[in-house]
């Protein structure tokens, strides 16, 4: 089924309950007696009824009748007025009170332009400065002297040259060679360095003469 047939199967089936409903509601409403009674209610005993006056409406007011009559009431008598008390005993004499009085000597008034003032001049009053002592510098002790150069010579130290003579492979042929230049007033002695004997004749202040030694044993100069 398409939806199209769903709905109008579904729309036919509710138009065909609403009208069952119609019926079966205006048959059960056809059987039922409307009709009112309209008899007036008896009223009930003790109960007086009375139209009251000024009143629209015609149907009598309802009052419940107690069954006592206005001889059975007791009104009370009336009593006779009370006589007024005489003035002089109503008020009563008033103390006479007596209030301490403050000397003027202790209250201490202060004018109202004097006050003014004092609070004006406060208020204009410059702040005081406030003055800082600058406190004087702490004088720190003197360090120690230290320990003083040494004075050099006015002189100054002249450089020392050194002749050098290597190439002996034995100790013996150096101590040789030794015995030689010591003869002719040199000084000189045996190094060792590399496996090899080297000469050194001792120190000459002067360059000149440290080469002129060399040139004679085929050495050389080094500066100390």
């Amino acid at each position: 089924m398409g939806i199209k047939n769903i709905f109008i199967l579904f729309v036919s089936t509710t138009a065909i309950s609403l009208v069952v409903f119609t019926v079966v509601f205006s048959l059960f409403f056809k059987n039922v007696d409307l009709t009112f009674d309209t008899k007036e209610p008896e009223s009930a005993p003790g109960v007086v009824n009375t139209i009251l006056p000024g009143s629209d409406n015609k149907q009598p007011a309802k009052f419940q009748s107690t069954g006592v009559s206005s001889a059975d009431l007791k009104v009370p008598p009336e009593f006779a007025p009370r006589p007024a008390e005489d003035d002089d005993d109503a008020t009563e004499p008033e103390e006479d009170v007596k209030l301490a009085e403050q000397p003027e000597n202790d209250i201490q008034r202060t004018p109202f332009f004097s006050r003014n003032e004092d609070s004006e001049t406060k208020d204009t009053e410059p702040p005081t400065p406030v003055v800082v002592m600058a406190q004087a510098p702490v004088a720190l002790p003197a360090p120690p002297p230290g320990p003083q150069p040494l004075k050099q010579s006015k002189k100054a130290q002249k450089a020392m040259y050194q002749v050098y003579l290597d190439g002996f492979s034995s100790e013996s042929a150096a101590r040789k060679k030794i015995q030689q230049l010591q003869g002719k007033g040199v000084q000189a002695f045996v190094a060792t360095g590399r496996g090899r004997y080297v000469i050194k004749l001792g120190t000459f202040s002067s360059k000149s003469s440290a080469k002129s030694w060399a040139r004679k044993l085929g050495a050389k100069v080094k500066k100390l």
